[in-house]
């Protein structure tokens, strides 16, 4: 157990009773093994906990200084500060164990209130009040003092607060679901006595049970045992993704699985409704939420904290009316936040233009995109599809490795600048040549090869150079292909001298190209049998480009490219 760390087990549903030098709790049920840091503690943990035991109405609570008896050491809970003062009791103490005991049962102002229908209620770090509200709906009423010790009004069967009955065991007196013994603790400490004896509390405990040995888990309502021994607890509604809309209502107890997913889903639901909210308290444990609305005197609050030891969150105080007019200025609506809504269009291969994004937004939330916010989110959602480009340079080995696995033969060749044994090697080129695609080449296509370059797009930018060949239907059939820093003559010698050791120099090959300065010059240097012929299309685009186009110009070059010699 660590250093903030402490138990506690709750004794709920008897009565303190004084028995000549000391004083006693008799009958009721006790949750054990109760697991709690110092810095999550407070006096909602014991309420909600008696909440969801089917308590309602007004109850005190006390606790046990540690190493001290019932007479001596018992202290009362009224607020977070005793509840933080009995925390740090217990950490100092070397076991690190304390009890708890709850007595219901008592009128309005007179006990921390387990049900509360007040509205405008919000618990407040340190609040030092003998009165501690929780938001839920409830009809019930109540219950006073003097109902508590009125004598039952039938000797019958009665239900009690867990939902199932249980016969009154005792004449002239007033019996409570967990026992036989009667009447609240004073203000002077002392008790009256009932009709009931240890008896009937055992008895009441004997058809009870013992709840300590499955109460500890996070599921509400998986508890182990014997149907009779089953006690019915409050389930408390799960948040779903899927049911959000611009008219969703969050309600008190809504559970959900992270904090993340309540932040989320109050800024989503902020967004769909041109809410300008902000996070008053914002730590691992609690998050109240605010509006900023009427430059902050709007009234809605929300505010969720954590579920003793699980991961989950429950809403806990809600004010849920907004006083403010709509706020369109989209701060909640940050870069990361708008990536997240447009990446499953951006792997779909949609063409996501600024504008588009925007619209999109727009259409669907009340809330203004700028130019810019709208850049950096498609480009985090690039980034989530494709990865980024730097990640994958890195992986480029195990890509070559897995290559050659795959296809035996093939040829792949990185080049990386490294200017000192001191610097970090980077990538510079790679040449890919698949030994298939080689094979297929050579074996069924005419000797005729077509050589170009295009820019990539991209954060390094460099240039893509392909070598393309014709197949016996005429189709174009990919070659090599080489990402290179920029069209140069080195570049495209590099290139080149890569792929005829691939395909082999000794065959009479005819390469076709635009007029590119680094190219022409490499096809100058080359052995006579490599052939260099231009590309039609580029040669009357040129031609257009300084001598203005026509019909007259197009017929002249078709002729000159279709003559068999010089003089025709």
């Amino acid at each position: 157990m660590g250093e903030s760390e402490f138990t506690i087990e709750l004794h709920h549903g008897g009565r303190f009773v004084d028995t000549g030098g000391g004083r006693e709790y008799l009958g009721g049920v006790v949750v054990e093994d109760l697991h709690y840091e110092l810095d999550e503690w407070s006096l909602q943990e014991i309420v909600f906990l008696l909440k969801g035991l089917g308590y309602k109405g007004y109850a005190k609570l006390w606790w046990v200084e540690p190493g001290m008896d019932l007479k001596v050491g018992l202290k009362e809970l009224k607020s977070d500060g005793d509840a933080v003062r009995m925390g740090r009791a217990l950490v100092a103490d070397p076991v690190k164990h304390g009890v708890v005991y709850a007595v219901d049962g008592y009128r309005e102002g007179n006990g921390v209130e387990i049900t509360s229908t007040d509205p405008d209620y919000v618990p407040n770090e340190g609040e030092d009040s003998t009165l501690i509200e929780v938001e839920v709906d409830s009809e019930s009423e109540p219950s006073t003092e003097e109902d508590r010790f009125e004598d039952s009004a039938d000797d019958g069967e009665h239900e009690d607060y867990f939902g199932f009955d249980v016969e009154d065991g005792v004449d002239g007196g007033q019996s409570n679901a967990f026992g036989g013994i009667n009447g609240p603790l004073n203000q002077e400490g002392t008790t009256d006595k009932g009709a009931g004896d240890n008896e009937a509390a055992g008895e009441m405990d004997e058809e009870i049970g013992d709840i300590s040995d499955g109460y500890e888990t996070e599921d509400i309502d998986s508890y182990e045992g014997d149907s009779d021994d089953m006690i019915k607890k409050k389930r408390f509604p799960k948040y779903d993704e899927a049911e959000m809309c611009r008219e969703y209502e969050f309600k008190v107890g809504l559970e959900f699985k992270t904090l993340s997913q309540f932040k989320d889903a109050i800024k989503e639901h902020a967004l769909l409704n041109g809410r300008d909210i902000r996070y008053k308290k914002n730590d691992k444990l609690r998050c109240r939420v605010v509006c900023n609305g009427q430059k902050g005197k709007c009234k809605w609050i929300c505010f969720a904290s954590k579920v003793g030891g699980s991961d989950c969150f429950r809403i806990k105080t809600l004010k849920g009316k907004h006083t403010c007019g709509r706020s369109y200025t989209g701060r909640l609506a940050s870069s990361e936040w708008i990536s997240k809504n447009i990446v499953n269009n951006i792997s779909r291969g949609e063409d996501m233009r600024l504008a588009t994004i925007i619209q999109a937004i727009q259409d669907k939330y009340m809330a203004n995109v700028s130019v810019g916010k709208a850049y950096w989110a498609r480009r985090k959602a690039r980034e989530e599809v494709h990865g980024r480009a730097i990640l994958q340079y890195a992986k480029l080995r195990d890509y070559c490795a897995e290559i050659l696995r795959a296809n035996p033969g093939s040829k792949l060749n990185i080049m990386v600048d490294r200017p000192s044994l001191t610097h970090q090697p980077r990538f510079m080129r790679m040449y890919m040549c698949l030994d298939s695609v080689k094979q297929g080449f050579l074996a069924g296509c005419r000797p005729i090869i077509g050589v170009d370059g295009c820019h990539l797009k991209g954060d390094h930018g460099q240039q893509l150079l392909v070598a393309v060949g014709r197949d016996p239907n005429d189709n174009y059939f990919p070659i090599a292909v080489a990402a290179v820093e920029a069209e140069t003559k080195d570049s495209w010698g590099w290139f080149i001298d890569l792929l005829l050791d691939d395909i082999g120099s000794a065959r009479r090959w005819v390469f076709m190209s635009d007029q590119q300065k680094g190219l022409m010059q490499v096809f100058a240097e080359m052995e006579p049998s490599i052939e260099h012929r231009l590309c039609l299309r580029h040669l009357y685009a040129n031609c257009k480009k300084a001598y203005g186009g026509g019909t007259v110009l197009r017929d002249l070059i078709l002729s000159i490219a279709k003559a068999a010699y010089e003089e025709e």
